[in-house]
This record gives structure tokens, sequence and C-alpha cells, in this order.
């Protein structure tokens, strides 16, 4: 039986061997046909055959030997490293493929990954020592900066018998990568006269070329081998970098989309194309394409450039600080780079980091007058005017282009407290008003009229007003710049007259048209000056001016509460309005839900943005959601949007959250320099000072105000305070009585009221808290002190107080428990369970309520 069933098997398999013996002789002459058209150059035929023989035969490490040389030979070095690899684990001797291997690992342009390969091949069995894979070894570790391991390489070649191209490529590496002291422009001709055929010592030349500026020399070269190579990618790289430094970018454009043809999303391919993008002003292109470059990984000095240039050109401001902080302290002092960045900082409101660049870098100053003089600008409206002085006192009016630019540059190094900015103010005035140069005729007569009256008197400068409006009676400019005069000397009732004039001229003047509206607010004519305000806002919806005004005549109106619904009715429901413009409005109005909702939600446009972040802070501020008014406060800071106001701002929030020492710290750089808010910020300081019990420090502070500062009612609201704290309330009175006259508001009144108290006249602090009520129909704070302070002397008159406060405010839990209690004292039971009920439907469960209730229930 075991016979019989061993002949069938043996005649079963007999087809089988005898189709194996033929496969192998087919396969035979298959890598026979594929060796002669490799050494013919017929690569497509050769790769078409292996192909077919590596499928029949996947373990041939022969045919798979072939393989990876035909594509290494047609320039596809991917296909070739795969191969070669895929050869070696058939058990191909890495003897016969180390040197191509290698020069196809570094055609990838990856050091990291050509040094791997190396360490790889030489762990490998039956690998033997190569001159060329130990000078590329050199070469990358030359490339990567580390010229010792480089060195240290090439010291073991000493001595070594090297053929022609490893000589040559030796020379190239040690003079031009490892020891770049040795770069000689004749050892690199005589290399490349040599006419080396490897592909590596070409392009090496090439790269060499193209480095010492010889673009043109280097493209030839490249065009030449990718002639030879077709499919090597990295030559196209070459190529469109050479055409790109040459400026022929529609030239390169085809060599950067045969990568990404293949490979989308190469990292160096799509850089390219982001720089042939901006070429072409299409940086919407370029940010995306630059954008997946950094996705895949580059990190360049170019990269982060192209980025930051591209970022910028689209107003994408903070994107582009992101990319050019990278490099910014790389770049020489002129470089774009350094310029853009410091506009960007400009464009986000950082105008303090923009001065640090310039005092790194202070010859930016005569590279770019514009920007230096744009910087002080903003370092002017910042608050910062020392800064403003450092940059502005540097610029030179032969580096100013136009009259109209050095009269600019005079002003603003006036502003900052430089006074040679005086005479080129005078001069580029008097040369614009001559129409020597072009400028702004009423900008030159306004300034030349300033200083006319501060140099030769108020006369002086009437007569040349007087002068310039005989000569030209119609030219509306004469008479705004007569206002603009009559204002700087305080002579306000000489505007009237100006105005009508103005009007007189054109009806439609806007400034003409706000003047007559705020005359009418400042006559206490409420109705008419809301009316003039709301008409103006009609032709321009987006004036904040005509805005401010619109809502205070509103507020003073017997119609307060439907003219204010009608303002925001016009302005929101105005096609024309902007989000800003809405957010405005709901923050003066009151209703903070809707600012925040277009706070949070709105895309406002750059200019604006700051803005729109600092009011979102505001609205969260008085909706008492004080750690997201923090919150938005620090994201200005940190995304170096910051003036002194933001500052301000957050140390008042950090001050309400109870968070005083931290407060202290974020107001003392505006303490101690001079800024638009310093005067706030001292008085907050001194403020949280008297929270910690520690007078002495805040009248430290109140020291730093000067004479004016101190006369002001907030300043005499705190110095009173401090004179309670240090136990001197007769010393308070008067200072305090003064804030309140000057300013009748719940702070200054309840302040003046507990100093009269602890002065021993509480009879006429509760005169001066009824007579305050009675002015201002206060049902607030002020009458539930009030209220609070009769409750023990006159408990009737006390729940009178509390009765109106509970009707007026239904959320008032709190007066409505003192005003159960106080029933319930004077045993009326029945009301006072009536309002303690109220109260717990507002605050169920409350402790002070419960009790409350129950005494009034062991009353009843």
């Amino acid at each position: 039986m075991k016979k019989s069933l061993s002949k069938k098997f043996l005649i079963a398999a007999l087809p089988l061997a005898i189709m194996a013996g033929c496969a192998e002789q087919d396969t035979g002459k298959q890598l026979d046909h594929a060796k002669n058209a490799l050494k013919n150059d017929n690569y497509q035929e050769a790769l078409v055959t292996l192909k077919s023989v590596v499928q029949e035969s996947p373990d041939s490490a022969e045919a798979r030997l072939l393989l990876a040389q035909t594509y290494f030979e047609m320039g596809d070095m991917e296909n070739a490293v795969s191969g070669y690899d895929r050869a070696m684990d058939a058990g191909a001797s890495p003897v016969k493929l180390s040197d191509n291997y290698i020069s196809a690992t570094y055609a990838y342009a990856d050091n990291n990954a050509t040094l791997q390969a190396i360490e790889q091949l030489r762990s490998r069995s039956n690998y033997e020592r190569s001159d060329f894979v130990q000078i590329i070894e050199a070469l990358v570790l030359g490339r990567q900066g580390d010229k010792s391991s480089a060195q240290s390489v090439l010291s073991e070649l000493e001595g070594q018998q090297l053929s022609q191209r490893e000589e040559t490529l030796l020379t190239l590496v040690d003079h031009f990568v490892v020891n770049t002291s040795k770069a000689d422009e004749e050892v690199l001709q005589r290399a490349a006269a040599k006419g080396s055929d490897d592909w590596v010592t070409q392009s090496l030349i090439a790269e060499i070329q193209y480095g010492m500026g010889k673009t043109e020399v280097a493209l030839e070269n490249f065009q030449q081998l990718l002639e030879k190579k077709p499919a090597f990618l990295r030559l196209n790289f070459n190529i469109a970098e050479s055409l790109i430094r040459l400026q022929r970018f529609e030239d390169a454009k085809p060599y950067i989309q045969e990568i990404l043809k293949r490979y989308p999303n190469q990292a160096l391919a799509n850089q390219l194309s982001a720089i042939v993008a901006m070429s072409e002003e299409d940086f919407e292109t370029a940010t995306r394409r630059i954008e997946k470059a950094q996705n895949a990984g580059l990190s360049s000095a170019l990269t982060h450039y192209v980025a930051g240039m591209s970022h910028f050109k689209q107003k994408n401001y903070e994107q582009a600080i992101t990319n050019l902080e990278r490099i910014v302290n790389q770049v020489s002092a002129n470089h774009p780079a350094k310029q853009m960045y410091v506009a960007a900082k400009l464009q986000t409101g950082a105008s303090n980091d923009a001065l640090e660049i310039f005092n790194r870098s202070p010859e930016m100053v005569d590279d770019n007058a514009e920007l230096s003089v744009v910087t002080g600008m903003r370092l002017i409206q910042d608050g910062f005017s020392s800064g403003a002085k450092q940059i502005l006192s540097k610029v030179d009016a032969k580096n100013v282009q136009t009259e109209q630019q050095r009269q600019e540059v005079g002003l603003f190094k006036l502003i900052a407290g430089d006074e040679t900015g005086m005479e080129m103010v005078r001069q580029s005035s008097q040369r614009i008003l001559s129409q020597e140069a072009e400028g702004n005729t009423k900008q030159a007569k306004l300034i030349l009229l300033t200083m006319k009256a501060n140099e030769e008197g108020e006369d002086a400068a009437r007569a040349q007003l007087n002068q310039w409006q005989q000569q030209e009676p119609d030219n509306i400019d004469n008479y705004l710049i007569a206002a603009e005069f009559e204002k700087y000397q305080g002579n306000y009732d000489a505007l009237d007259a100006i105005y009508n004039k103005i009007a007189q001229l054109d009806s439609d003047n806007s400034a003409a048209r706000n003047h007559k509206a705020a005359r009418a607010l400042e006559q206490e004519q409420y109705s008419d000056a809301f009316s003039q305000y709301m008409a103006i806002l009609s032709d321009t919806v987006n004036d904040e001016a005509a805005l401010r005004g619109a809502y205070l005549a509103a507020q003073n109106t017997k119609n307060a509460q439907n003219n204010t619904k009608d303002l925001v009715a016009q302005v929101t429901g105005n096609d024309d309005t902007t989000q800003y413009t809405k957010m405005y409005t709901h923050v003066l109005t009151g209703n903070m839900r809707s600012a925040i909702d277009i706070g949070k939600n709105a895309n406002f446009p750059m200019e604006t943005k700051p803005k729109a972040e600092f009011l979102l802070a505001r609205a969260f501020l008085q909706s008492n959601q004080f750690d997201k008014a923090e919150y938005r406060l620090n994201k200005l800071v940190e995304n170096e949007m910051s003036t002194p106001a933001v500052y301000y701002m957050l140390g008042r929030t950090q001050a309400l959250q109870g968070a005083h020492d931290t407060a202290i710290r974020t107001l003392k750089p505006l303490v101690d320099q001079d800024t638009n808010v310093t005067d706030r910020a001292i008085l907050l300081t001194a403020d949280i000072y008297l929270s910690k019990k520690q007078p002495q420090q805040a009248q430290a502070a109140l020291d730093k105000l000067n004479e004016t500062q101190r006369k002001s009612a907030a300043a005499q609201l705190i110095q009173g305070k401090v004179a309670m704290a240090n136990g001197n309330a007769g010393g308070a009175v008067e200072g305090l009585r003064q804030a309140y006259e000057t300013s009748p508001n719940e702070n200054t009144v309840q302040t003046l009221y507990r100093a009269l108290k602890a002065n021993g006249q509480q009879d006429k602090g509760l005169s001066l808290l009824k007579s305050h009520m009675e002015n201002t129909g206060n049902t607030g704070d002020t009458r539930e002190l009030y209220a609070n302070e009769l409750a023990k002397s006159n408990p009737q008159a006390s729940i009178e107080q509390y009765r109106q406060i509970a009707n007026n405010d239904k959320s008032n839990w709190r007066a409505m428990n003192n005003l159960a209690w106080l029933l319930n004292e004077q045993g009326q039971q029945d009301e006072a369970y009536k309002w303690i009920q109220q109260a717990l439907k507002v605050k169920p469960n409350q402790s002070a309520l419960l009790n409350t209730k129950k005494e009034i229930e062991a009353g009843m």
C-alpha cells in the first residue's frame, strides 16, 4: 500500500518538477534579457522584464538586485533604496550594492536617513568597508554642522588608494563642506574639468556652484543631469531653486509640479510653490502651500520668512508674528523679516515689543525711516512717549522722502519731547503752504498758527488767521483751523460763530453738526441734542463720538427709556453698522449680554480686534464676570496686543477678585511710567492698599500724583479714605465734600456719609443721603445704606425705604429679608411673612432667610 502511494505521488509530482525546471530556465533567460537591456540603457524594457521575474520569483536576490539597479540608473531613488533593501533581505551581498545604495539614500536630501542607512548597512553580514560610503558619511556630517566628526571620518581615508571618483569627491567634501576655509574656485574648476560620470560628484559640483552664486552654470549642470536621470526628483528641486533665484518663476513651475504630482505633501516642493505664488501676489495659495510644508516638518529660516510674509500680506498678523519671531534675532537690521515683524507688532497693538526690536537693532532707524516714524507714532498713542523719543530722536530729516512726511516726523518728535522737531515742522509746513511741495495745507496752516501763537502771542496768530480768511473767504479749511485754534486757546465762546460760518459754507459738514449737537447737550436741551446726534448717526452710523453724545442726551430726556431704545434700533438695524459699533452700543446702553454675544462670535477685522477684545473684557467686568474679563485681558497681553489701558483694566479686575498683590504688580509699570492711565493706576493702587489696611502705602502712592491730579474728585475721594483709615475723620470730611460736589455719585456720597458719622455728624450725613436720593432718584445701594442706618433710630422710616427698594428690585433678597425682620419686630407678622416668602423664592434655602422665617412663624 505504501509503495503504491509513493509511486502515485512521484507520478503526480513529475509535471510540477518539469514546470519548475522550465521556470528556472525561463527566469535565467529573462535575467539575461534584462541585463542586456540595462547594458544598452533600455531602462524601461529592463524594468518591465525584472518586475515580471520578481513577481514569479520573489526570493531571487539577483533579480531584486538588478531591479534596484535599474531604478537607480533611471534616477528613481526612492524605489532604488527599497529595491536594494529587499535584495539584501533576499541574500544579495552588500559588497555588490553598498555604493549605489548609499548614493540613492543620499539623493533623498535627508541627512539623518542617510546616516541611519550607513549604520544599518555596516551592521549587515558580509559588509566590506567602502571609501565612497565613508566620503558620503563625511559629507552628510559636514552638512549637519558636525565638522569634528566629519573630519574624523576623512582622516581615516588618509593614505588610502582612492579611485579618481573618490579622490575628486573627497577633495570637494574636504574643501567646500568640512574645511570651508580651503574653499577655492580653482579647486572646483579642476574637479569639474575631470568630467566625472558619477551623478553624486556632478550634483555636488553643481550645488557648490549654486552656493557660490554661479546660478546659471549650476542650472545648466542640473538640467544636464536631469536629462540623464529623468526620474531623479531631487534634480527638480535643484532646478526649481535655481530658476527661482534667477526670478524665472514661471519656468520653475513645471519642475515643482513634477514633484508635487508624485508627492503632494512634499515639504520643500510646497515651500518652492509658495515662493512662486508670492511672486504672483497670490498670497492665499502661498499661505496654503507654506502651511503644508510646515505640517510636513519643514522649519528652516526661509520657511518661517515665507510663512511670515504670506500671513502678513493677508493681514493675519498674529500668525505672521509667530513665524517671524523665530528668525527676527538672526537677520540683519535691514532685512524685510525684521521690518515686517515690527509692522505686524504695530498692527496688533504691541508697540512696546516693536520698540524692543529697535533697541536691539538701532541701525533700523536709518534703514527704514518710515517704519521708525510709524513705530514712534504708535508708542505715543499707547502712552509710551519716552520710548517714542528714543526712536524719533534718531530719525534724520534727510532720510524722509517728502515734506508731508518731514512735517509729521517733526510733529511726532515734538510730541515725544524731542525739541529738534520744531524746526523740521516749521520748514516743511512753510514749503507746503507756499506750494513748493505737496502736502496738507490745512495741517500746515494749523501748525504754523500754533507756532506763531506760542512765539509771538495770541494777537499775532489771530492776525495771521484773518489774513488767510481774507485771502480765501470761501475756504472752509480756514474756519476749521480757526475753530481748532480757539479750542487750543480755550476760547470756547468764539466757536459758535465759527461753526455757523462753516455750516453756511457746507451744511453737511460733520464737525459743524457735531458742535451744534454738543452745544445743545451742554445747554441741557437734551431732546434737541438727541435729535441732532441721531441725524448724524443716520448719515455716519459708525461715528463713535456721535454715538456717545446720542446716548448721553437720551439718558437725560424725559423719555429716556424709549429714546435709548430708538438709538439702539437705529444703530444696530443699519446694514452699514460694524460689529464693533453694535457691540459698543450695547455696552453704552448696559446690554452686556448682547455685547458679550457679539464679542465672542463676531469676526472683527485686525485693525478693530484689539479694541473689540478690550470692549468684551469691559462687558464681562461690568456684568461682574471678573474671571472671564481677566481671561480676555490676559489673552490681549499674551497676544502682545496690550496697551496701558489693558494693564489698568487687568489690575482692576484682579483687585475685584481679591488678588491684591497681583493687581499691584500689574499696575506698577503704569505707576512708574508716564502713560495716559498713570493717574488712574495710582489711585487704584492706593485704593488696593486701603483694602489691605495699609494706609501709609496708600498715601505713598497718592504722593506720586501731580498738583492738578490731586484736585480731581477721584483723588480727593481716596485721600479722604486714607484720612479715615488713619483715624482722622474730621480731616477727611472737607476733601470728601469737595469730591462729592464735583462728582455726586454713589461712591462719593456713601464715603462722605461714613466720614460725617465717624466725626459725630450722623444727622448731617443722613440729610446728605436723603438729599442725594431726592436729586438722583436713587433706589440702589445708597437707599439701602440709608434704610440700614435708620433701622435703630427710626424703624418705621427704615421700613418705608426697604419697602421701596424691594418693590423696585424683585431680586434683592437682602432688602426683603431686612424688611421682613423689621416688620416682625414691629409686630406686623403677616406682611413680614409675605416678604420673607418672596425672598425665599429668589434665594431658596438661604440660611439667614430661613432663620428670619423661623422667627416670624414663632411670633405668629
